[in-house]
């Protein structure tokens, strides 16, 4: 009798733990390269990753999972995760077509496309009103292309951010394209209560969680569904204020 009762404990301990979800009992390694390459965020790359960081950690909690983050030189992350050394990497590799052969993507969990500063009492509020305006385009911001959508734009190429700005506050210019990260950076120090940011990020360039190709579609889900609670909790928001990456001169 006792020999039965052992018996069909035993199986019963194999089912169960055989219909766990996997990802309750698998630990998940993510890549992570701390300097962000290729983006272009000088002085940021720590915000950036104390950012990324936690976010792991909250929706590993929220989705009941195991999350290590790997820190990795940015030349060997993408090989790592070919290699199946990690389960996915935080990147910037766009979501092309032909990407989506190769990776899968998480929703965007980082924005760093561009957006339009102008002076604080400026009267414009969106690409629409800019006919005749004079608008700096700042490298790698794929400005120009932006703006050449639109009619009439007096596009001035830039090689600094700074010198850019002061063009607004003296008259020279009347904004400029300039990366989000960057913009949240100047409006929070220097520019404080003098430049504005009026649009959304123009494009969808930015970090998310990639994974091989149906291969960890499951740790996708668990991301993208922890950044949504997160995101209706209010959490989502904090964090990005606790690092400093909210744009708290937006107007949007």
């Amino acid at each position: 009798m006792y020999r039965l009762v052992f018996i069909i404990l035993y199986f019963c301990c194999i089912f169960f733990s055989g219909c766990q979800s996997p990802s309750s009992v698998k630990e998940k390694r993510i890549g992570i390269d701390s300097s962000w390459f290729p983006l272009s965020i000088p002085g940021r790359e720590a915000n950036v990753t104390g950012f990324s960081t936690e976010l792991l950690k909250e929706i590993g909690k929220m989705e009941k999972i195991s999350i290590t983050k790997v820190t990795v030189n940015w030349d060997d992350l993408v090989e790592g995760l070919q290699k199946n050394k990690y389960d996915a990497i935080l990147g910037s590799i766009p979501p092309y077509t032909f990407n989506l052969q190769v990776y899968d993507f998480s929703e965007l969990y980082l924005n760093t496309g561009p957006v339009l500063m102008v002076a604080k009492d400026s009267k414009i509020d969106g690409l629409k009103k800019l006919k005749g305006k004079e608008i700096a385009v700042l490298p790698e911001t794929k400005g120009t292309l932006l703006l050449e959508k639109y009619p009439g734009i007096l596009i001035r190429p830039y090689d600094s951010i700074p010198k850019s700005f002061n063009d607004i506050l003296n008259g020279t210019i009347d904004g400029a394209i300039v990366d989000i990260l960057s913009a949240v950076a100047y409006c929070q120090d220097l520019y404080q209560g003098k430049l504005k940011i009026v649009t959304d990020p123009l494009n969808n360039e930015g970090l998310r969680l990639i994974s091989l190709h149906d291969q960890s579609q499951d740790l996708i889900l668990h991301f993208n569904r922890g950044m949504e609670k997160l995101k209706s909790s209010g959490a989502f928001d904090k964090l990005l204020i606790k690092w400093n990456l909210k744009e708290k001169c937006s107007e949007k």
